[in-house]
């Protein structure tokens, strides 16, 4: 009994362990928090099945002098490939962000990356879906 009940606990995680990921799994609501060289960010992306970004997401930002200073995300995309790898970038009033790093966890329910703006200050992102 208990050789079985390992057999299909290996088997289960062997399973999430080789998920594949595809476009899909990236659309939704996800809320970033971001820790950047220059202050920490809370956005909210709203994804779609092709994984552009809405135009309604938004960041604010957060630094040592000030607090809520909107960020519009005014263009941007995520791709995801069979690993869960993901690459994408994110155009917003303050420069463009390259998000040029990223990791879907094996709940798929959150994600982590690294990104780099136009002025070179990089990020630490972490994603968890709505």
């Amino acid at each position: 009994m208990y050789k079985l009940i390992s057999t299909l606990i290996l088997s289960v995680s062997s399973i999430s362990a080789n998920a594949i990921c595809t476009q899909q799994n990236l659309a939704g609501t996800w809320h970033d928090y971001a820790i950047t060289t220059v202050s920490v960010a809370d956005c909210t992306f709203i994804i779609d099945s092709k994984g552009l970004l809405n135009q309604s997401s938004v960041c604010y930002n957060f630094t040592a002098t000030s607090d809520l200073s909107p960020i519009n995300v005014s263009a941007g995309y995520f791709k995801i490939d069979k690993s869960c790898n993901i690459t994408g970038s994110l155009g917003a009033n303050n420069g463009v962000n390259a998000f040029f790093k990223g990791q879907l966890d094996k709940s798929k329910a959150s994600f982590t990356g690294i990104s780099r703006n136009s002025t070179g200050n990089l990020a630490l992102h972490n994603f968890v879906k709505e």
